[in-house]
């Protein structure tokens, strides 16, 4: 099954310069977007610097391409056990080179980017995730408002708290033409804003959901996840530490959360000397089909 970004670079870039404009001297800074996925292979990671909230967003011009960057394993003592170095292309996006490696569940991975003429090494961290499996599903078609979809999976296991989650329904054949009832009158309302082909709930927990006798996790989609009919995939993915923060975070400064009036907060990055993301998650899904009613 395949596996999906999570984060738009235009928002988070767009976030950043937010964070800073409101400063009296804007300073520059690099921004870091990297998602790495649990038995997939290590993901791209792209650097680029921030602009002025009055300036026009211009991503090439911003793109970093003089950076040297590694990604290590990292033992549970914090020793390296591995080192797999990246290699860049335009764009400022860095690729890993010199062999495939297969992101472990349940380990640390550290980035580490050192920028021509910036005297400060960028860092960060992030726990892969624990695995997960659809043990049962309640069908593979589905009729629009009717019966609902029914997952039942196997939990990603966190030792050290409750594991978070965003589900995901992506569209495989989106078409205006084919728009559930929903988001179709939404559209004939404000035809200038498009349905998206992914939706995403917002993040939860496993308290979120009823667990049954074995500790599975039961999951009944919603509709409002399903934008159009056909073919989709609903994927359940459980999340690290640092894209939780950065979402929620993300949502505050959305109007998702009580701010005082004037006040906008800067996103939650755990990063040195830069700003971004270097998360990763667990993915798992399956494909279903929508009918008009």
């Amino acid at each position: 099954m395949k596996y999906i970004p999570f984060l738009s670079l235009f928002a988070l870039l767009f976030l950043a310069s937010c964070g800073e404009s409101v400063q009296d001297d804007y300073v520059q800074q690099y921004v870091i977007e990297s998602f790495q996925v649990a038995e997939k292979p290590l993901a791209e990671l792209r650097i680029t610097k921030t602009g002025r909230i009055n300036e026009p967003l211009n991503l090439t011009a911003n793109a970093v391409l003089n950076a040297t960057v590694k990604v290590h394993l990292l033992r549970a003592d914090g020793t390296i056990e591995a080192t797999f170095p990246y290699i860049g292309n335009s764009g400022g996006f860095y690729q890993q080179t010199g062999g495939t490696h297969y992101v472990l569940p349940n380990r640390t991975y550290q980035l580490e980017a050192t920028v021509a003429g910036f005297n400060k090494t960028i860092k960060a961290k992030t726990v892969i995730p624990d695995t997960m499996e659809i043990v049962e599903m309640s069908g593979t078609s589905f009729t629009y408002q009717g019966e609902q979809l029914d997952l039942t999976i196997s939990p990603s296991v966190n030792p050290s708290r409750k594991s978070y989650y965003v589900f995901t329904v992506e569209a495989l054949t989106p078409n205006l033409n084919n728009l559930t009832s929903f988001y179709e009158s939404g559209y004939e309302r404000n035809p200038d804003v498009i349905p998206p082909i992914r939706y995403s709930s917002p993040i939860l927990n496993e308290g979120n959901y009823s667990v049954d006798a074995n500790g599975y996790l039961k999951v009944t989609l919603p509709w409002l996840a399903v934008v159009y009919y056909g073919r989709n995939v609903g994927y359940i993915n459980a999340i690290d530490d640092n894209m939780y923060d950065f979402f929620r975070s993300q949502s505050v400064q959305r109007g998702g959360g009580v701010i005082s009036p004037g006040e906008i907060p800067n996103a939650l990055y755990h990063i040195e000397n830069a700003i971004g993301v270097f998360g990763s998650y667990a993915t798992v899904g399956e494909e279903f089909t929508v009918v008009r009613p």
